[in-house]
């Protein structure tokens, strides 16, 4: 089943602002804080999350965990978009993001894994078929393990 985005607003009711100063010095998080702090989840964009995408996980885990929802919702509003492929290697490439999955739910995780699960069952081959394979191992594996 794919997630929508009403599942994915039901998982992450919409909050108060992000108003903390999101830490980093890298032009990257300077042009994330400009379009991000200040606002609720829902009120960033699929455009902007796609453009932000790259610099996204330089963010230090609390904002990232913050603002997983707008990009869980870029990613199913398009697909193709990059925002959707750093989803996807967010939780399928490493072990360097644990701090931040774990500030997640269990319902949280459940909504982050079924959107990428959908994105990899529905990539149209945009990852090659080994990457895929190895990407939905790593994705069973997170599921798998006791958070």
């Amino acid at each position: 089943m794919a997630v929508t985005y009403e599942h994915i607003l039901e998982a992450f009711p919409p909050g108060p602002p992000w108003v903390e100063p999101i830490p980093g010095t890298p032009p990257e998080i300077i042009l994330i804080e400009r379009d991000f702090r200040g606002k609720s989840w829902p009120e960033i964009t699929t455009q902007i999350c796609n453009y932000h995408s790259d610099a996204y996980n330089m963010l230090a885990p609390e904002p990232l965990a913050y603002f997983l929802p707008a990009f869980l919702r870029a990613a199913v509003a398009d697909p193709k978009g990059t925002a959707a492929v750093f989803l996807v290697y967010f939780v399928c490439s490493s072990r360097s993001h644990d701090r931040a999955l774990r500030l997640l739910t269990d319902e949280h995780r459940d909504v982050l894994f079924g959107v990428v699960g959908w994105l990899l069952q529905n990539d149209d081959g945009y990852f090659a078929s080994g990457e895929r394979q190895q990407y939905v191992a790593r994705l069973r594996e997170w599921k798998e393990s006791a958070f």
